[in-house]
């Protein structure tokens, strides 16, 4: 994870907290995520996600009907 705070929010503020994913790859993912108070950015960052197993120990790739349903979202 990584974040940038660009702004603080504050209490009652109306927030739109958006994600894409940036990349998808054969274990995991990057998502960049943003909030807005409006149009101005208040935070921003990339978060990224492994693909494992029931233990959580070893990686393991996307399922393929995952892959397939997600690719479709990736720029």
């Amino acid at each position: 994870v990584a974040v940038t705070y660009l702004s603080p929010a504050q209490l009652d503020d109306d927030l739109l907290a958006t994600a894409r994913i940036e990349r998808l790859r054969g274990a995991g993912m990057v998502f960049h995520q943003r909030v807005y108070r409006g149009e101005q950015v208040l935070a921003q960052g990339d978060i990224t996600i492994a693909c494992v197993d029931r233990t959580g120990v070893n990686v393991r790739r996307v399922p393929q009907e995952m892959m397939a349903a997600l690719q479709p979202l990736v720029p």
